[in-house]
């Protein structure tokens, strides 16, 4: 039997950052290049998207399984569909809801953060149900694909061990049903890259699009996000994250793209007298990552045709696995 691992890119947001790509994809991509045995599923989660009803989803579907594609996944080595695609998602997910507490959900850390922002601004009437229910959906992504391994960033670790804790109890509670799960988180700083306008403290984040480093940027917003980056008055391109946040994040994503070691870095600009020198190859490294990526999406942005084919072949395939998983849960639960 397949390793099965399994990851998702939130459908809030048509486009990802750099520390999405850096952190996130670029590992997976590398894992399905290097894959002969494992089962890979990498799908648009854009039924996630609906979790903040004020945002606007619509093109996201599209944009984001083009930013996958740009990215380096192959629909002929990944499963790569649209959640929304597969009914079962939701389906699993009634049922694993009924098993969780409210307790449970009010625990997690997301929620607490989320609603918080929300209650901030409206009260808490205005507090979304998705999410408080955004982890038994993601278990639900999990759990119908027998997945073992779960490719996440940090702050998801979280709902990865919910939907572990409810497999087990639903497990010992209904027999043997459901595999269960462990977080896999990728290695290296890369994995956290911080906002360029608020370094050290904030992660680069869509909410933050101004901090951000998209992957469809222009040269020259790539150049001026970069020029206007917040540094310090040191003036030496050294690696503390504690003292110069600024730098260090900057050297974060440089390492993360041209594969050198910090050491490297900081000798080769250990007699620049100021930080210019150190942006502007920057700025080159970015922006040659970038184009590559935006070549890719703009070439499968006119495959209207191949696009449809892939969504619906996959969703057949995903369909047929997770409508087993969902037909066996009824059966344990006593509705079939």
């Amino acid at each position: 039997m397949k390793t099965v691992y399994i990851t998702g890119l939130n459908g809030s947001s048509g486009k990802i950052h750099i520390g999405h790509y850096l952190g996130f994809l670029k590992p997976f991509v590398e894992m399905q290049n290097s894959n002969k045995n494992d089962s890979l599923i990498g799908f648009v989660a854009d039924l996630h998207g609906l979790t903040d009803p004020f945002n606007s989803i619509k093109g996201n579907s599209k944009n984001l399984l083009l930013s996958l594609i740009a990215s380096g996944l192959d629909a002929k080595k990944t499963l790569i569909f649209n959640q929304s695609d597969v009914p079962s998602h939701t389906e699993l997910m009634w049922v694993l809801t009924c098993q969780t507490s409210i307790g449970v959900l009010e625990r997690m850390t997301q929620y607490k953060d989320k609603s918080k922002k929300f209650a901030m601004a409206n009260g808490t009437s205005t507090i979304p149900c998705g999410i408080f229910l955004y982890p038994t959906l993601m278990a639900s992504d999990i759990l119908l694909y027998d997945a073992k391994y779960v490719i996440v960033g940090q702050d998801q670790t979280q709902h990865v061990e919910l939907t572990r804790d409810i497999a087990e109890k639903f497990n010992k509670k209904y027999g043997e049903t459901f595999v269960l799960p462990e977080a896999v988180i990728t290695k290296g700083e890369e994995k956290k890259i911080y906002s360029l306008n608020n370094p050290g403290v904030k992660k680069m984040s869509k909410s933050e699009p101004e901090g951000c480093l998209w992957m469809l940027d222009s040269d020259e917003d790539i150049e001026k996000k970069i020029k206007k980056a917040l540094t310090d008055n040191l003036n030496k391109v050294h690696f503390d994250p504690i003292n110069q946040p600024g730098i260090s994040n900057l050297m974060t994503i440089y390492k993360a793209i041209s594969q050198k070691s910090y050491e490297e870095i900081e000798k080769k600009y250990e007699s620049s007298p100021n930080y210019s020198f150190f942006k502007k190859d920057l700025i080159v490294l970015i922006q040659n990552l970038c184009k590559s990526y935006k070549e890719k999406y703009l070439i499968w942005s006119k495959k209207t045709k191949e696009i449809k084919k892939i969504l619906s072949d996959n969703a057949a395939k995903a369909s047929k696995t997770a409508s087993k998983k969902v037909d066996l849960v009824y059966k344990k639960i006593g509705i079939r």
